[in-house]
């Protein structure tokens, strides 16, 4: 294995999944010189190529690079990756892309530092199909400095936002941003199979979300920065209790229509314990005051 720790332009991939693959296909493209190195070694095999080399171990993928972005399932396999390599760390950036609480990015930093490294924790809010493109998000959070030295090398993945905080920032970050996406996801695929089976025009269900959504979206984010009394009636535009008979309704659809009814059938008994506790008359945005199995007087 060549060392390349004086190259900028040269950086390391350990892990070759789904947004693994994206990343050295990416970098490549860029003209980016991208080590990889995956546990089965066919997946990094598939990628090898005139800008990428295929390493033989962690290890030698991070000697390799100045910055390695590992791109595991979860923080502690990346953490025995690096444990394993750790005579191999000094002077390298680990730019951690497996979700890791604050606790996980604080020990990962501390173990870096440990060795000479240094720790970057990246969250990724993008699709492997988006990883290149203005629509790929990321955020990343650590070192700054750190940051600043493979900030050439991060802009080709997409639209990439520092976050001036300790390592587990962006994570953080991440879940705040990204918590409401896979219920409305997953909700939208429903719609759409209900959709198809009742000869609804898709493109007309489409036009529907995005002129919709928006304002709804405006609103409710209008409502929570304002600070607003749940208890005033003047300030609530549908109740617990009409969201408790809502889900319930939509859970009673989607049974019908032959589809999963966990998530209303969830969301009702979060109202109904609103309810139970005597705020059927409250705006529903005092929802996070409740708990489905914990009445919270």
């Amino acid at each position: 294995m060549v060392d390349r720790r004086d190259t900028m332009n040269d950086v390391s991939v350990i892990g070759c999944g789904g947004i693994g693959t994206a990343f050295v296909e990416t970098l490549a493209g860029e003209g980016v010189n991208v080590i990889a190195w995956n546990r089965t070694r066919e997946k990094a095999e598939a990628l090898a190529g005139k800008q990428v080399e295929v390493a033989d171990s962690p290890g030698d993928a991070l000697e390799a690079s100045r910055t390695t972005l590992c791109c595991v399932s979860d923080h502690p396999t990346m953490m025995d990756i690096l444990e394993d390599a750790s005579d191999r760390i000094d002077g390298t950036t680990i730019i951690g892309v497996s979700f890791a609480t604050p606790e996980q990015a604080t020990e990962a930093n501390a173990f870096m530092q440990d060795f000479d490294g240094h720790y970057l924790d990246m969250a990724v809010l993008a699709y492997p199909r988006l990883v290149g493109t203005d629509t790929g998000h990321f955020f990343i959070a650590g070192d700054s400095r750190a940051y600043e030295a493979a900030r050439s090398i991060l802009d080709h993945l997409g639209t990439v936002t520092y976050i001036d905080g300790p390592p587990g920032s962006a994570f953080l970050r991440e879940s705040v941003v990204f918590l409401p996406f896979l219920p409305m996801a997953v909700s939208m695929v429903q719609s759409a199979h209900i959709a198809e089976a009742m000869d609804i025009p898709l493109a007309w269900v489409g036009e529907r979300f995005r002129a919709l959504y928006p304002a709804f979206i405006d609103i409710t984010f209008e409502t929570i920065q304002s600070g607003m009394d749940p208890a005033d009636p003047a300030n609530v535009d549908a109740s617990v209790q009409v969201w408790s008979a809502g889900a319930e309704e939509y859970a009673c659809f989607l049974d019908e229509m032959g589809l999963d009814t966990g998530m209303y059938e969830a969301l009702h008994r979060l109202f109904e314990a609103g309810v139970a506790d005597g705020r059927g008359d409250h705006d529903w945005v005092s929802v996070t005051e409740l708990r489905a199995d914990q009445p919270s007087s």
